[in-house]
C-alpha cells in the first residue's frame, strides 16, 4: 500500500525539507545546500539522477559493507528523498531505520544527526527533530542544516517567532532557493500572502541555475502555483502548477494541487482526469473523496458511492498508521464522520499547533455540532493573521453558527475577496452564506 502524503521538496544532495499537505494549505520548503551535499558530489550517481537509481546505488553500497556508516547515511538520505517524490510514508520508516543503523555505528556523525532528524520531522516526530538539531546546533551554529530544521520545527508546530529567528540566521549564511522557499511560506502563515507570492517568484528564479533533479526543480514551480491560487490568481497557478508538471509529470503535489485549482476554477472534467491520474499511482482517503465530491456532483451516485467505499477502507486501514496523515484523514471524515474528524485533529493539534491544526480541529467541532468549542479553537486559527479564504470561510460560516452576525459577514466577504473561488463547492456556500447574513443585517 502506498500511504499518501503530499510532500514537498528533495535536495540534490537529498536532505532537509518539510512534509507538508496541500490539502492543508501547506507546502514545504526544499533543503539547503549544506555540508550533506559533500558526501555525494563525487559519486558515480548524484542527485541529478533519477531518484531510484540513488537508492539503489546506496542501497547495493550499504549491503556490501554492514559498518559503513557512511553508505547507510546516503542510502537514508535518498530513501527520504524517494519518500517525498512518490508520497509514501512507509519509506520514511526505512529511512529512519537505516540512519539509526548509521548512528549506532558513528553517533557524532553530524550529517547522520540531521539526516535523522529531517526524516523524523517528515514524520512529524518533532520533538526528537528538534533535539537532535539543537544538539548538532549547539556543537556546529553555522550549520545551514540545523537551521533549517529548527525553523521547520518551528513553522509546523506554530511557533512561528521562533521560525523567523532561525530563518533570519539561515538567510545571514546565504540567501539561496530553498531558504527564500521557506521564507515564502512562513510569510504566508504570518498574514502576508503578497510577500509569500515575492517570495516564491524569487525562489524559483534562484533556483533556475542550480543543478536539480526534475521533482526538485518542479518544486518551485509548484509552490508559486500554490501561492498564486491562495491569492486569488487562479490563472497564474494553473500555468505555474502546469510548468511543474512540464517538469515532474508524476508530482503527486502538482496533480493534486491542479486537480483542487481546475476543479474551484469549474473545469471538473479536467479535475476528474486529474483524480483518477492520482488514484491509479497511490490511492489515498482524501483522493478518493475528493474524486467522489465531484462525481456526485454530476449525478453519479453509484461511481461516487464507490470511491467513498474506497476512501473509507483506506482510512480505515491508514488511521493509525502515519501521524503526518493526520490532518489529510480529519479532512476526509470531517463530512463524512465528525466525531473521528475531531479526534484525528485533536491528536494533530497535541503535535503540531500550527493555523492549519487549529483551523481543522475548528472545522470538524463545527461539523459535530459543537459551535462553541468550535468558536473558540478558530479564534486561535485566526490570532495569527493568516489571511486565507478558506480559513475565513470557515471562521464566517462557524460565527454564523454561534449567532455573531456582523462576524460572519466580515469573515465570509474577506474571503471571497481574498479569492472568490477558493473551493469546488465552498466558496459557492460562501456566496450563499454571505447573502443570507447580509438580508438579516437588512431587516
Amino acid at each position: 500500500m502506498n500511504a499518501k502524503t503530499i510532500a514537498t521538496g528533495g535536495l540534490t544532495a537529498g536532505l532537509l525539507l518539510g512534509a507538508w499537505g496541500i490539502v492543508q494549505d501547506d507546502t514545504g520548503a526544499e533543503p539547503v545546500a549544506s555540508e550533506i551535499g559533500a558526501l555525494t558530489s563525487d559519486e558515480p550517481l548524484d542527485g541529478i539522477k533519477p531518484i531510484e537509481e540513488v537508492v539503489s546505488f546506496w542501497r547495493t553500497r550499504a549491503d556490501a559493507s554492514p559498518n559503513g556508516f557512511l553508505d547507510r547515511t546516503q542510502l537514508g538520505i535518498a530513501l527520504a528523498a524517494l519518500a517525498r517524490d512518490t508520497a509514501d510514508l512507509a519509506r520514511f520508516e526505512e529511512s529512519e531505520q537505516v540512519l539509526r543503523e548509521a548512528l549506532a555505528a558513528s553517533p557524532r556523525h553530524l550529517t547522520t544527526q540531521l539526516a535523522l532528524a529531517q526524516t523524523l520531522h517528515s514524520q512529524h516526530e518533532f520533538a526528537e527533530a528538534r533535539s537532535i538539531a539543537e544538539g548538532v546546533w549547539r556543537r556546529e551554529p553555522t550549520s545551514a542544516g540545523a537551521l533549517a530544521l529548527l525553523g521547520d520545527v518551528g513553522l509546523e508546530t506554530g511557533d512561528y517567532a521562533a521560525a523567523e529567528d532561525w530563518y533570519d540566521r539561515l538567510a545571514a549564511l546565504e540567501r539561496s532557493a530553498p531558504v527564500v522557499s521557506r521564507q515564502s511560506r512562513l510569510a504566508y502563515e504570518a498574514g502576508r500572502p503578497d510577500d509569500a507570492v515575492r517570495l516564491a517568484t524569487e525562489a524559483l528564479a534562484l533556483s533556475e541555475d542550480v543543478p536539480l533533479r526534475a521533482a526538485e526543480r518542479s518544486f518551485y514551480h509548484f509552490q508559486l502555483g500554490h501561492f498564486r491560487f491562495r491569492t486569488g490568481d487562479v490563472e497564474g497557478a494553473i500555468e505555474a502548477l502546469e510548468t511543474a508538471l512540464a517538469f515532474d509529470p508524476d508530482s503527486p503535489r502538482a496533480l493534486e494541487s491542479l486537480a483542487f485549482v481546475a476543479a474551484s476554477a469549474g473545469d471538473r472534467e479536467r479535475a476528474e482526469a486529474l483524480y483518477v491520474q492520482l488514484l491509479d499511482s497511490g490511492p489515498a482517503a482524501d483522493l478518493h473523496g475528493s474524486y467522489a465530491d465531484l462525481l456526485r456532483a454530476r449525478g453519479a451516485d453509484a461511481d461516487a458511492d464507490e470511491q467513498e467505499r474506497l476512501g473509507r477502507a483506506l482510512a480505515a486501514e491508514t488511521i493509525d498508521g502515519f501521524p503526518a496523515e493526520r490532518r489529510h484523514l480529519a479532512a476526509f471524515y470531517t463530512t463524512r464522520d465528525p466525531a473521528i474528524a475531531v479526534d484525528l485533529a485533536e491528536a494533530d493539534l497535541a503535535q503540531r499547533a500550527d493555523v492549519g491544526a487549529h483551523d481543522t480541529l475548528a472545522w470538524a467541532l463545527y461539523h459535530a455540532g459543537r459551535f462553541d468549542e468550535a468558536d473558540a479553537r478558530m479564534a486561535q486559527a485566526l490570532a495569527a493573521g493568516a489571511v486565507d479564504a478558506e480559513l475565513l470561510y470557515h471562521a464566517g460560516a462557524i460565527a454564523l453558527a454561534v449567532g455573531d452576525q456582523d462576524q460572519a459577514e466580515e469573515m465570509l466577504a474577506e474571503a471571497l475577496a481574498v479569492n472568490p473561488r477558493f473551493h469546488p463547492f465552498d466558496a459557492d456556500h460562501a456566496v450563499r452564506l454571505l447573502a443570507e447574513v447580509r438580508a438579516e443585517l437588512d431587516r
